[in-house]
């Protein structure tokens, strides 16, 4: 079965395995890009393979590299 390129909230939200409220915040505080669509939003595949990358350049918890020495 082909993955859709565009999720809803709730489907992000499961590909992330976190609650809807926390993909929420992700979105509110810029570290998901999101479009909203009537009631809902909608977001990119592709955002969230973005956003759990180290090396992404969103500054929040998802971003965090751990640094061992």
């Amino acid at each position: 079965m082909v993955e859709p390129e565009v999720l809803t909230a709730d489907e992000a939200a499961a590909a992330l395995r976190v609650t809807y409220r926390a993909v929420l915040g992700l979105i509110h505080r810029g570290e998901l890009p999101a479009r909203k669509l009537g009631r809902g939003y909608r977001i990119r595949r592709a955002a969230l393979d973005v956003a759990l990358t180290p090396q992404a350049p969103l500054g929040g918890p998802l971003s965090r590299e751990v640094v061992t020495r």
